[in-house]
């Protein structure tokens, strides 16, 4: 399995707190504070790299997820192609071993009835 489900915490508080950055940079806009916002422009900056990087890491595992359904779609199309295959040899198999003893029973018929009396009465005389 291909965990895709990350912590919040993780994506968003990583490398920068950038909620908390957002707040601050809210709180100094308010204040006007221009001061403050470089800095603050810089911590987002590096939160969004690091957003950035997992988009990256989120978009590569579904990829590798999407190859991973594909191949397995692939194996099991070859798989039902052997199968079937299979199925198509056993099916042949049997028709001719029906047709072998359909033949043996018919002439097992014919010898009996040039052995045996052909009417009862052949029979009861």
């Amino acid at each position: 399995a291909l965990p895709l489900a990350l912590p919040g915490r993780w994506v968003f508080q990583g490398e920068e707190d950038l909620f908390g950055a957002m707040g601050e940079a809210q709180q100094a806009l308010r204040r006007g504070d221009a001061s403050a916002l470089p800095s603050l422009l810089s911590r987002l900056d590096r939160g969004m790299a690091h957003l950035l990087k997992v988009e990256a890491r989120l978009g590569a595992q579904i990829r590798q997820g999407e190859r991973l359904r594909e191949g397995l779609a692939q194996e099991a199309t070859t798989l039902q192609g052997r199968l079937s295959v299979l199925g198509d040899a056993d099916l042949a198999e049997e028709a001719t071993t029906w047709r072998l003893k359909e033949v043996a029973l018919q002439a097992t018929l014919l010898a009996t009835a040039r052995l045996l009396p052909h009417t009862l009465v052949e029979v009861m005389a």
